[in-house]
């Protein structure tokens, strides 16, 4: 008996749970859970052993609002790339000014850095991002927001980008996001697509892993963009600031 209440303990692998903070103004978006004066959107990472590939990221937006569901096999590199303060760092830091402005980001996540620009009052934020959950939770957090937004759930490959996309924006975010395209789809395709949208602004921010890797600064700066400030995260990243001359 004590042998077939082992079994099951055996195949399952612990459960891990990480948290993710994020501070709110006044006005918390609607249905989510707090511990004082922050909202933890908790990530659970559930698998058994024979089934591994049907393992699940949930994320509990609260009651009311029950839980959004990600493969584990399709999301589980986009939790590993630092906390969400490795992923703010430098942006508030390399002179761009967010106040006004219509802002593009391109891999919006689930929204929470575009959540974070909110607060320095632009007047609009357009999210793009390959998983629909993603962009799920981030109408969500909006809610909490008096920023006009619009998250869009698609795959810069897509032929409808060009349809979703407005004529520009002020500001166009790139953060660690022109890698992951270009090993999707290949150079040639992810360079087409990024002259498109970088030609659509007029400042941008980007964030690259691997700053030897000059692949997108190039195409920044062949249309025309000069470099305005540089900032290396202790992560390894780093932030490049560039305007238009």
């Amino acid at each position: 008996m004590v042998f077939l209440l082992a079994i099951p303990a055996l195949a399952w692998v612990p459960t891990i749970w990480k948290q993710s903070q994020i501070s709110f103004a006044l006005i918390p978006p609607l249905g989510t859970i707090f511990h004082g004066n922050c909202l933890t959107v908790r990530q659970t990472f559930r698998w058994t052993l024979p089934e591994m590939l049907g393992a699940q990221i949930k994320f509990d937006l609260g009651p009311g609002h029950g839980r959004i569901v990600v493969p584990f096999w399709k999301s589980h590199k986009k939790y590993s790339a630092g906390t969400w303060d490795d992923r703010l760092d430098g942006l508030f830091s390399c002179g761009v000014k967010y106040f006004g402005k219509t802002i593009l980001d391109v891999g919006c996540n689930m929204g929470i850095v575009a959540y974070e620009i909110a607060k320095r009052r632009p007047a609009y934020i357009h999210g793009i991002d390959i998983l629909k959950p993603h962009t799920r939770v981030a109408r969500s957090i909006f809610l909490g927001s008096n920023v006009e937004s619009r998250f869009d759930a698609m795959n810069l490959g897509s032929r409808k980008l060009q349809s979703v996309l407005n004529d520009s924006y002020d500001i166009v975010l790139l953060l660690a996001v022109y890698q992951h395209v270009r090993r999707g789809l290949g150079q040639e395709e992810a360079d087409r697509i990024f002259t498109d949208i970088i030609n659509r602004a007029q400042t941008i921010v980007a964030r690259v892993p691997d700053e030897d890797d000059i692949r997108l600064q190039s195409l920044i700066e062949g249309a025309g963009f000069t470099l305005s400030d540089r900032h290396k995260s202790p992560r390894g990243s780093t932030v490049l600031a560039y305007h238009r001359h």
